[in-house]
């Protein structure tokens, strides 16, 4: 790469940027870890330095246990665009009562996609000193939960979390596959269990509507039951509106980048 991952443009905006915003999705408090000096996009995330030259991603783990406040934390580099929520907040359910819990997609560990509890400080703290700097390291040391496909499946379909880029060719492909956003805004009841009147999703292409349902039920999980069924589709009770001018019920209907879809009761619909 000519320039430096976080800064390259995604989507109308620095990689970083894109990366931090799906992270909020998904969790109250998101920190951004940098090397001393490095110059970084405005996400609205608090920053912190790891201040250990050329120690990679494992000294960026230790900075973030030691700085974010939290029992655990989940890390994911930021050359990940196309992170779902649903899998961040998935894997950090999962990982509760375990010391980490690591994502195998494709017969392959992800350990930058992972939860890490602050029990393994320690562990960090010795792998760096003995400059066993590979995170993948890190797995022998603790109680570690494996995320296995199917598990992975249930809140990323295609796997779209695991899509990274470490060369110009990926980059340009994956800017290619940048997937549709749409926004539901919700009324009645389905806003009272959602907790919001929005939820934001992204369709990968060709962007259906069925396809931004069951999104919607993987982002909303209290939905699920009373307004929608695990794959997304809306109980009778309720309707979709594209845009405001038109009710279908048409899963197969193709969507636009920036949709905004009401889901809303059948009588208010008419």
């Amino acid at each position: 790469m000519q320039r430096p991952k976080a800064w390259l443009p995604f989507g109308g905006q620095p990689l970083l940027v894109r990366v931090v915003e799906a992270l909020r999705r998904a969790f109250e408090h998101v920190v951004v870890v940098g090397a001393e000096g490095q110059d970084l996009p405005f996400t609205g995330a608090t920053v912190l330095r790891d201040g250990l030259a050329a120690r990679g991603p494992l000294a960026g783990i230790q900075a973030a246990l030691i700085g974010a406040g939290t029992p655990a934390v989940f890390a994911v580099s930021c050359d990940a665009p196309f992170l779902q929520p649903a899998l961040a907040r998935h894997m950090a359910h999962l990982a509760e009562g375990h010391d980490a819990a690591v994502p195998r997609w494709q017969d392959r560990l992800h350990p930058l996609l992972a939860v890490y509890s602050t029990r393994l400080l320690p562990a960090v703290s010795r792998l760096l000193k003995e400059d066993r700097l590979r995170p993948v390291f890190l797995l022998d040391e603790g109680d570690v939960r494996i995320v296995e496909e199917d598990e992975i499946l249930a809140a990323d379909p295609h796997g779209l979390s695991f899509c990274n880029m470490n060369s110009p060719d990926e980059y340009a492909a994956a800017v290619e596959a940048i997937p549709v956003r749409v926004t539901f805004e919700l009324f009645g009841p389905p806003r009272l269990l959602a907790g919001g009147s929005e939820v934001a999703v992204d369709v990968p292409r060709p962007a259906l509507l069925g396809s931004a349902l069951a999104a919607l039920a993987r982002e909303a999980p209290a939905l699920v039951g009373s307004v929608l069924d695990v794959h997304g589709i809306p109980s009778p009770a309720y309707l979709v509106s594209v845009n405001g001018r038109e009710f279908t019920v048409d899963r197969g209907r193709t969507l636009a980048d920036g949709d905004r879809l009401l889901l809303l009761s059948a009588s208010a619909g008419g």
